[in-house]
């Protein structure tokens, strides 16, 4: 068969009953999924039959409804053929997911499945009754060698679980869980070589990036050393002559003598400022002791008029007794 190809590119639809319900709910009515109808079957259940599930229930929830003890020996989750094993108590809950369609429970297994593997004969069945035209027998000696180029060359990933090859083989292999592990295995490398992938786009962008700065650094760095020859290009220095050397000699030493007369002046005009400042202070010290010695004078001659004064007092009191007498 054409495996490239959908169902409806060669003229018919597959769908079970559940699928089939669950399209017309959303179609005529716009409900979502959010429910799903499976299948409870097997000796271990009290109350088998059909049942309306929401998505995301646990196992052990619904096993309280369709009696499933929770010891029970073999739990098969999502059918005969392409179901796997589960537990009604694990750390991790089995939950009905939109894809589930059925859970078997045994409470005596069947006895193909108690038997122990084999090794295979090749005895050409599981070939026979594959739906993909594939090499089962070849496929599980890639898996178990951890050969995976072979096994995609092979068509690994065209299998589609389907469990018939499992079912018939006389060796008892669990060929499906084989082909499960290798494509997980094989689903896994891929995802680590795209992160490594990814990682390494980035670590070249990053090298780029930082390349790209430094070059844009050193472009202007050029333009403005550019920029700085192109100055120094623009005025030259012209080599003067002899003549022009003395004449610029001279011209120093007479801005030179210029300054220094001119330091002299601003000394002499500051010497006369000094000494007339002096001779101003001098005078005034002269004038101060004049008024000193007239001030002692002055104090002198009251002192003399008062001692006189105080002589004349006794001789007048004297006369003026002896009138008194007369």
């Amino acid at each position: 068969p054409d495996v490239s190809k959908r169902t409806y590119q060669s003229g018919f639809i597959c769908h079970n009953v559940a699928t089939a319900k669950a399209v017309y709910d959303a179609v005529a009515h716009g409900k979502a999924l959010i429910e799903r109808l499976v299948t409870f079957s097997g000796d271990a259940l009290a109350h088998p039959g059909v049942y309306r599930c929401k998505v995301g229930t646990t196992l052990a929830d619904i096993g309280t409804t369709v009696g499933l003890p929770t010891d029970c020996p073999e739990v098969i989750f999502g059918g005969t053929m392409m179901g796997f094993p589960a537990q009604v108590q694990q750390p991790l809950p089995q939950v009905i997911k939109r894809e589930t369609t059925s859970v078997l429970a045994f409470q005596h297994p069947p006895e193909h499945h108690a038997k122990p593997a084999q090794n295979c004969i090749r005895c050409g069945d599981c070939a026979e009754v594959c739906p993909m035209d594939l090499l089962p027998q070849q496929l599980q000696f890639y898996g178990r060698s951890g050969d995976h180029n072979s096994a995609e060359a092979n068509r690994l990933f065209d299998c589609i679980e389907c469990g018939l090859c499992t079912y018939v083989c006389p060796s008892d292999i669990a060929l499906v869980n084989i082909f499960q592990h290798s494509k997980g295995e094989i689903l896994n490398a891929r995802r680590k070589k795209a992160e490594a992938e990814h990682a390494r786009q980035r670590f070249e962008t990053r090298n780029a990036r930082l390349a790209a700065a430094k070059a844009e650094r050193a472009a202007k760095a050029a333009a403005r050393y550019a920029k700085l020859q192109s100055k120094s290009t623009a005025t030259p220095l012209v080599d003067k002559s002899p003549a022009d050397k003395h004449d610029l000699i001279a011209a120093a030493l007479t801005r030179t003598q210029a300054k220094q007369a001119e330091r002299q002046a601003q000394n002499h005009s500051s010497t006369t400022a000094e000494n007339s400042t002096a001779g101003q202070k001098t005078a005034e010290s002269v004038d101060g002791q004049d008024l000193i010695a007239a001030a002692l004078a002055r104090a002198q001659a009251k002192k003399a008029e008062r001692q006189a004064q105080t002589a004349n007092q006794p001789a007048d009191s004297a006369n003026h007794h002896n009138n008194i007498k007369t």
